[in-house]
């Protein structure tokens, strides 16, 4: 027998979605599906002073990603803070792995978000991006020869190049 109330599960099932929500913007990013990245905005979403829409965001992600072959977000702490039934802030700690064959870095980020829920569907509002740092890396991951898992632990891997998304941004 549970001694949740129903706000209780409401706030856990709201918890979720917001989870659920950070995580397909990481796998969006990685597999470069922009179209369903920026579908985790409000349609209105700021983009910039006077900037505002999914397209225009859309058109951001993309050249910033334009030269970075590889961003794999790993996404940690995550707190919730629930506003009201259609509101709530979180702030969310992020290890990003980026680069190509010849570059490569870490950067640690923390998100600071407002959250959003329209038609019953949660959305970001406002997604702010705070670098802690970003450090280059002198070991080339991406240079390294074919790993050939489960054969070789060791080496280049084939993620996030073989989704269809990212072939078709990359081409």
């Amino acid at each position: 027998m549970s001694n949740c109330t129903p706000f209780d599960l409401q706030r856990l099932l709201i918890h979720e979605e917001l989870r659920q929500l950070v995580a397909r913007y990481a796998v969006g990013i990685a597999t470069r599906d922009f179209e369903s990245v920026v579908g985790l905005f409000v349609d209105d979403v700021r983009v910039a002073p006077g900037v505002v829409g999914r397209q225009h965001l859309k058109a951001w992600l993309e050249a910033g990603a334009r030269d970075l072959p590889v961003t794999m977000l790993i996404t940690g702490t995550h707190q919730i803070e629930v506003d009201g039934e259609n509101l709530a802030r979180g702030v969310l700690f992020c290890r990003a792995e980026i680069g190509d064959a010849a570059n490569w870095a870490h950067q640690l980020i923390v998100y600071e978000d407002v959250y959003e829920r329209r038609n019953g569907r949660w959305y970001f509002r406002v997604r702010k991006h705070l670098l802690v740092y970003g450090q280059n890396q002198d070991l080339r991951p991406l240079a390294q020869p074919p790993a050939n898992w489960p054969e070789s632990q060791v080496g280049a891997g084939t993620a996030p190049m073989h989704w269809e998304s990212w072939q078709q941004f990359h081409c």
